[in-house]
């Protein structure tokens, strides 16, 4: 099967992914954060 994209959806296409893609990388950054916070809190702990 051929899909036929105008040039309008393939716009939405990329901008979908662009979004997509900065989503993704915002939430790693916040995963990330959230678990060297919890880290410093175990160690806290430990001492």
């Amino acid at each position: 099967m051929k899909f036929i994209f105008s040039s309008a959806s393939k716009w939405q296409i990329k901008e979908l992914i662009s979004i997509t893609t900065s989503l993704g990388y915002i939430s790693l950054t916040q995963l990330r954060s959230d678990l060297q916070f919890q880290l410093r809190e175990q160690q806290k702990t430990l001492e």
